[in-house]
């Protein structure tokens, strides 16, 4: 089910040029502004391990009191089987369709999703390529909607991308890193440059990289390939920045049977590479197929403010 949280609207062809050209296609809105503060009042009592499910997320590195402004950067990954607010969110049929529609594919099965919250003095978040981290994934392609539940600024520490860098030649990770060892540079938690990895990369494939920040309204957002660069610089603005994301992947995906897949191995069957739906949901399918149960589970809880 798509809720009134998600804006219904359709990609241009000019917008689908410039997502295959640039890695990334920005929208003034993805989420109705009314519903980003429902969203956003969700993050003080989920940062600080409460959590009305009684599911802990994934990863949850960073635990806060509530009323904690200390310049922290808090994150977690999924959520959405923390809350049921944040999952009305992720679920939602509409963000499915966004990406779907935008990348081609028969449907959209959620991978993860994710809530940042970067206090004023925050510092950056180092550019990285998502896929590059899900490649236990097959196929391994991966396409996110982003959305700002604040008014966002370069120097509010936005989400920054590099301009076409999905299309760049790739090594690995590993290789990156034993190049910026030899060059006496910090890896890649270093907030001092949270652009170490990606100037390799662009040196590597032998071009000079554009950065576009994500300015967008409460609301907007973006959606992007799995394999351009991004990340963000720190806050050095007075206002909070919030945001949320759903990281989405073919329907069809299954675990790539020969490729470890670390914190989302807890999931994988024995002698089985099958996505498990209760897991990986599937939230929107071009022939109408949903996985059963989720619009309840939504609407179960907080999540009520948003299931109608």
């Amino acid at each position: 089910m798509s809720s009134a949280m998600v804006v219904d609207f359709e990609w241009s062809d000019a917008q689908r040029a410039r997502y295959d050209e640039d890695g990334f296609v920005i929208v003034e809105r993805i989420v109705d502004p009314a519903c980003t503060g429902i969203l956003k009042a969700r993050y003080g009592g989920l940062f600080a391990g409460h959590f009305e499910t009684g599911t802990n997320p994934d990863n949850f590195p960073v635990r806060v009191a509530e009323g904690d402004l200390s310049p922290v950067t808090r994150w977690m990954t999924n959520p959405w089987r923390s809350d049921y607010t944040i999952a009305g969110f992720a679920l939602d049929a509409g963000i499915g369709r966004h990406i779907a529609r935008l990348n081609g594919w028969p449907g959209t099965r959620l991978l993860q999703n994710n809530i940042h919250w970067k206090p004023p003095g925050a510092p950056a978040l180092s550019m990285h390529q998502d896929t590059s981290y899900h490649l236990w994934c097959a196929p391994a392609d991966l396409s996110s909607c982003w959305v700002a539940l604040e008014d966002t600024s370069a120097e509010g520490g936005t989400l920054l991308f590099a301009r076409g860098s999905h299309k760049w030649p790739r090594t690995t990770l590993e290789d990156y890193q034993a190049r910026i060892e030899a060059k006496n540079l910090e890896g890649f938690l270093d907030p001092s440059d949270f652009k170490t990895y990606v100037m390799e990369a662009a040196a590597f494939a032998g071009v000079e990289p554009e950065f576009v920040p994500v300015e967008v309204p409460a609301g907007g957002g973006a959606v992007f390939q799995g394999w351009v660069w991004h990340g963000s610089d720190a806050n050095r603005s007075d206002r909070h920045r919030y945001s949320i994301s759903s990281h989405g992947i073919r329907p069809e995906t299954r675990f790539a049977p020969d490729v470890p897949a670390n914190v989302f191995g807890r999931y994988k069957r024995f002698n089985d590479t099958a996505m498990d739906e209760a897991y990986f949901p599937i939230v929107w399918s071009e022939d109408g197929y949903r996985t059963p149960g989720m619009d309840d589970y939504v609407a179960e809880g907080s999540g009520a403010r948003l299931a109608g």
